[in-house]
């Protein structure tokens, strides 16, 4: 338990591990001075007051208040940290996180206590929010009133690529005396993040070709492929595969491969 100043302002800072699922651990600094002592009564409430979602500088500010409720008592706020991978609904409680999950005291006989923690380097595509819960003692150090708000998340966005293949088709002619068609496909980066190098393979008659290399990719970058392959027997099925040695790790797994009916007539 630590004692704060008069409508205290706490910044935690933690550091989070490069995983879906950060780790924070951090520290308090308190904060004081003439207006922390001439500060006016609060709301109860906890919100998020800062989330920063740069690529550089992920973090969350929390904050918490709580009003007086009897002369001469004082207040006690707990934070706890709670995280999601996005898109879902399953919050776990980061466990471990220093300034969390712990009691920060107000001094006696003041009107209202406030309490930040920060929350920095966050992981990438993980919503963050925190459960504040509230005690008040009176004069005599008796809880009489507990109280708990969630506050509103912050949203750290997934900055992972996402490659996928566009219009497949015949490019060239399907009458060279050796039977060779020349196909073209497009692939795209329609993630948040750059991609790194990969292969693209071509299948034709059930035959998977020589895969070729591509990219690096930038957001939003489309790039044609072109492929030297054996004429498609009619109704069957070309495809492309991008990414196809699984090197990539994308927002999506399964959009990475694109079927046609053979585009070459007789």
């Amino acid at each position: 338990m630590r004692a704060l100043m008069p409508i205290a302002l706490i910044a935690a800072a933690a550091i989070a591990a490069p995983s879906a699922m950060a780790a924070p651990t951090g520290s308090a600094v308190p904060f004081g001075g003439r207006a922390a002592k001439t500060a006016k009564l609060v709301a109860l409430g906890a919100k998020v007051e800062a989330c920063s979602t740069a690529a550089d500088a992920r973090f969350a500010v929390f904050k918490g208040t709580m009003p007086s409720i009897g002369a001469g008592g004082r207040m006690e706020m707990r934070f706890a940290l709670y995280q999601a991978p996005k898109g879902t609904l399953a919050w776990s409680h980061v466990l471990n996180v220093d300034t969390f999950d712990e009691w920060d005291l107000s001094d006696s006989g003041v009107s209202g206590f406030i309490v930040k923690k920060r929350v920095s380097n966050l992981a990438a595509a993980t919503v963050y929010r925190t459960a504040v819960s509230y005690r008040w003692r009176d004069a005599s150090g008796r809880i009489t009133r507990r109280a708990k708000r969630i506050s509103a998340p912050c949203a750290q966005p997934d900055t992972r690529p996402d490659l996928v293949v566009r219009a497949l088709g015949a490019t060239g002619s399907a009458k060279r005396a050796d039977g060779v068609v020349t196909y073209g496909a497009v692939v795209a980066n329609k993630g948040n993040g750059p991609s790194a190098a990969f292969n693209v393979v071509f299948t034709v008659n059930g035959v998977v070709g020589a895969p070729q290399r591509i990219g690096p990719l930038a957001v939003g970058q489309r790039v044609p492929v072109t492929f030297e392959a054996p004429k498609c027997t009619a109704g069957s099925v070309v495809q492309v595969t991008a990414d196809s040695s699984a090197e990539i790790a994308e927002v999506n797994e399964a959009n990475n491969v694109l079927q046609r009916t053979c585009p070459v007539g007789g």
